[in-house]
């Protein structure tokens, strides 16, 4: 029968088991902390996306989650931690907020925040008030789009290309 995450750990090269760590100890055997950041990095189970996880019964949970839960509280209904520092190994819970999952997309650094945070279209025109359109997609995302930006297009779309080169 195998040991779960927690219970195991190496003292001079030699396997040591332990099954009544406390919570700290679980923690500190885990975490280096970057003193220039304070980020409390996650040094065990790193998962694909670059979040540290950690072992539960029977299913493993993110650790900056199970860190917030533990030294914060619980993590209010519908809402996501964003990392602060932008560090996906780092669980110190001074560096995790609450915050919507449409916050934590609009912070962050991949494509949909980058795209969320563009306030006008690629041709000068502002993503607000009447030029902007929002569409609902079947997954639930929200499409923006530049009126201007369209109207010239369907305008374009109706007229004929010149055959020779708009000579």
């Amino acid at each position: 029968m195998g040991t779960r995450l927690g219970q195991q750990r190496f003292v001079n090269g030699i396997r040591v088991f332990r099954r009544n760590w406390t919570q700290r100890e679980f923690y500190e055997e885990r975490v280096s902390i970057v003193p220039i950041t304070g980020c409390w990095m996650w040094m065990s189970w790193i998962d694909k996306c670059g979040y540290g996880k950690m072992a539960g019964p029977g299913h493993s949970q993110l650790a900056h989650r199970c860190s917030y839960e533990h030294f914060v509280g619980p993590i209010p209904a519908g809402m996501e931690l964003d990392h602060k520092c932008r560090n996906r190994w780092c669980i110190n819970p001074s560096h995790l907020e609450p915050v919507s999952g449409y916050e934590n997309q609009r912070r962050g650094d991949g494509i949909g925040g980058r795209n969320l945070r563009k306030t006008h279209c690629p041709s000068g025109h502002p993503y607000s008030g009447d030029n902007l359109i929002q569409r609902v997609q079947r997954n639930g995302r929200i499409n923006r789009q530049c009126r201007s930006c369209q109207t010239m297009r369907r305008r374009g779309l109706w007229r004929e290309p010149p055959k020779d080169g708009g000579a």
